[in-house]
């Protein structure tokens, strides 16, 4: 029933048209820095190819690969780029980059992509699920408890560990988790004005000073209690 209802309110459509757009995103990011060398990307992004076994040599060999998928004059790095890499060739003439390593590196970049696509829409998952549930089993007293207590703090959940979680152990310094974490809040009061603004027009009322103080800390408040409560 769940599933159904999800189906036919849009919901599904939208979160993966999302996550497309998150893929494209990424591919044009990295397609805007394929004349760079791996020790000129960006701090995170080294980082992020360290974690998904993307190394220096790799990096090499997608910049290497001719006739990028492009969209006007907008270059995208997508993972078959690794089955164009021109063949490292041997003495004797054998391609050192055999075709199960083409393999492994395009799914390297293909699970790198899929991953920032899951991060960017906050969705529950297995991590929240154990965080709030644990070890225990539906059906079982304990679990069904927790499920009760727990049925409308999942996307709560979800919200602290994968948005500013992402920030805190994201960024390897103070100053970026900083910045990360002022940004997300500034977007978060952002969104909280806009959702008690409209409410407002909706009951006919004027919206609230956006330059009050009082307004701000108020969309603040709103956007975290709309997250916890959804």
């Amino acid at each position: 029933a769940t599933a159904a209802f999800m189906k036919w309110n849009g919901l599904s459509y939208i979160l993966n048209a999302e996550k497309a757009g998150s893929r494209a995103v990424m591919a044009r990011h990295l397609g805007m820095q394929l004349d760079r060398a791996f020790e000129d990307l960006q701090p995170q992004t080294q980082r992020a190819f360290r974690q998904y076994g993307i190394s220096e040599a790799d990096w090499n060999l997608l910049r290497a690969a001719p006739d990028h998928f492009k969209l006007d004059d907008r270059t995208f790095l997508t993972p078959d780029a690794a089955y164009r890499v021109p063949p490292q060739e041997a003495a004797n003439g054998v391609d050192l980059f055999t075709q199960r390593m083409r393999d492994d590196l395009a799914m390297k970049l293909h699970t790198y992509y899929g991953d920032v696509a899951d991060r960017s829409i906050i969705q529950p998952g297995i991590a929240e699920k154990n965080l709030l549930f644990g070890a225990s089993a539906p059906g079982t007293p304990v679990g069904e408890a927790l499920r009760f207590m727990m049925q409308f703090k999942m996307w709560a959940a979800a919200d602290v560990r994968q948005g500013i979680g992402r920030e805190i152990y994201g960024n390897a310094d103070f100053k970026s988790r900083a910045l990360g974490l002022t940004s997300l809040a500034a977007t978060a009061t952002v969104l909280g004005y806009l959702r008690m603004a409209t409410t407002d027009l909706l009951k006919g009322a004027t919206p609230r000073d956006p330059r009050s103080p009082a307004t701000i800390m108020a969309a603040l408040h709103f956007d975290h209690f709309h997250h916890l409560h959804w």
